[in-house]
């Protein structure tokens, strides 16, 4: 069934260009997924990690860990603030990239082809696909780094062109994490650097400029590694290891997202002392993190979203650049890498996380600029 002129006019339609996991209607045979919205089908062709037919919505089907836990729920939180609740006046149209990364500009065809009044997109070159395709679309980034540097846009207070959004950190703190594992990691002389084929390619340039500028100024050397399928991983840490290097740095590009959990498994099997780029991957197991809580631009791209469905152009909105970087320490970890944390890098810790093999559970304790606590629901003692 189609859907009237008068209707479409009434329903913002956005494409969410997103990197998300497996799939497993797959094996069921299930492959389009129809949603229903007034008089019209949405098909939504998805890799999810859920399963499909038993989402609320295809955001529910974003793995959404590596950013926040509850990514799809805020953003359509706000939305339905807003005024814009999902199936009744506006639909969301999600292609994901799974196995397809090399598909990537025939993926960014597609949603353009949908002709939606708005285009989500992250990471960089996700973005880049998009703008590519189209100068007429609104492009609203969620959370992508380093937009002016990785030339998304020619200025930040007025970007210009059809893409606006959240802009986080990039290369620019790449420094810093480095002098953080250093910290850690005294006696680092050899690094690894995990990034893979699918990395953004100005993405890749600036972020390998800062390394070795950091390499330069903390006296170390280092070298690439570039997986092209999730196996990869595999003999990428086993070569880290046996080729005894003294630790790694995870670039946030699509595949390593897409495997972030095989990556802190196989880190914690090799021994690797390993630092991330943002809280979550701290959380979940890696060494150390040092960069942006995604929870805040979720809330910000549905202020954009519903400002340009009500007229806004993207060149007038600036994009909104990420203030607050925060330090996550996993002691756990640390403790199964015999490595120990400074009192004093404990103290400048945001979030130190402690995962208990006997419950499986993990306990955050929240710290100050000075050291002081200020528990979260589970306190250090694992009372409540």
């Amino acid at each position: 069934m189609q859907q009237s002129d008068a209707m479409r006019a009434e329903t913002g339609i956005l494409a969410v260009c997103l990197p998300a996991m497996r799939d497993q209607n797959e094996a069921a045979g299930v492959h389009d997924v129809d949603w229903w919205v007034g008089d019209r089908v949405v098909a939504c062709l998805l890799c999810a990690a859920a399963d499909l037919g038993a989402a609320e919505t295809c955001w529910d089907a974003i793995p959404s860990s590596r950013m926040s836990p509850t990514a799809g729920s805020s953003i359509l939180r706000r939305l339905a603030e807003l005024g814009w609740i999902e199936g009744r006046n506006i639909v969301f149209d999600c292609v994901s990239t799974l196995g397809r990364l090399d598909q990537l500009p025939a993926l960014a065809r597609e949603l353009v082809s949908l002709h939606p009044d708005v285009l989500i997109a992250v990471p960089s070159n996700f973005v880049r696909a998009l703008k590519q395709e189209t100068t007429a679309i609104p492009i609203v980034m969620l959370a992508t780094a380093d937009p002016l540097r990785n030339d998304l846009v020619t200025n930040l207070a007025r970007p210009e062109g059809n893409v606006t959004g959240v802009a986080f950190f990039g290369a620019d703190v790449t420094g810093k994490r480095l002098e953080l594992l250093n910290e850690i990691v005294p006696h680092l002389r050899r690094l690894a650097l995990v990034a893979s084929e699918f990395q953004d390619s100005k993405t890749a340039q600036n972020f390998e400029e800062s390394v070795t500028l950091a390499a330069s100024r903390l006296g170390f050397a280092w070298q690439r590694f570039r997986p092209v399928v999730a196996s990869d991983y595999d003999e990428v840490f086993a070569r880290i290891a046996t080729e005894h290097f003294d630790a790694a740095l995870i670039s946030p590009d699509p595949l390593t997202q897409q495997n972030a959990a095989r990556i802190i498994k196989l880190a914690l099997r090799h021994r690797i002392p390993t630092v991330g780029t943002s809280v979550s991957w701290a959380k979940d197991g890696i060494l150390l993190s040092y960069g942006q809580d995604a929870r805040w631009g979720f809330v910000r791209v549905a202020e954009y979203i519903d400002r340009i469905l009500h007229g806004a152009k993207p060149s007038d909105l600036p994009v909104e650049q990420a203030t607050k970087l925060e330090l996550a320490i996993n002691l756990k970890s640390a403790k199964a890498l015999d490595l120990t944390v400074p009192p004093s890098l404990l103290a400048r810790a945001d979030e130190v996380i402690e995962k208990f093999c006997c419950s499986c559970s993990w306990q955050k304790v929240t710290l100050g600029a000075a050291g002081s606590s200020r528990p979260s629901t589970h306190s250090r003692n694992g009372t409540t």
